[in-house]
């Protein structure tokens, strides 16, 4: 039986916001990759990040329209992609406009040497500009 898990997902526009993710008995409904996986801390915390991008932020729909955001493609917790608008034939080359890094919600992210040599060598394998580490604080 489907519930919903409230998950702090951190402060927006001077408010706390709360992921509301669909669970089931151990596993966690992912919309972008249309399917059921397990219900680990980190899950948690990517499913918080990809319910803030295509749902929770202000400009979620303005995202939606101009990227593709994709979930553990290339081992990359979440990326995002240009999108072609509709009938639109210009060249987008598939390389990555931002990488986002999750982690459990109690490890600190300042400071992590390792975590930011993780996501530096994303960056560089993938020729991404952007990236940023994401734990829900």
């Amino acid at each position: 039986m489907a519930t919903t898990l409230e998950v702090p997902c951190h402060r927006y526009l001077g408010n706390e916001l709360v992921a509301r993710l669909t669970v089931e008995p151990g596993v966690v409904f992912c919309p972008l990759r249309r399917g059921h996986y397990s219900l680990t801390p980190e899950e948690c915390v990517r499913q918080a990040l990809v319910w803030f991008l295509v749902e929770g932020a202000a400009s979620a729909p303005m995202w939606r329209n101009r990227l593709r955001f994709l979930v553990e493609r290339c081992s990359l917790d979440v990326s995002a992609f240009h999108s072609r608008g509709q009938g639109e034939a210009r060249f987008l080359p598939h390389m990555p406009v931002v990488i986002f890094e999750t982690k459990r919600i109690e490890r600190d992210s300042d400071d992590d040497v390792g975590t930011d040599t993780q996501l530096q060598g994303y960056m560089i394998r993938e020729r991404c500009r952007s990236g940023f580490i994401f734990n829900g604080r």
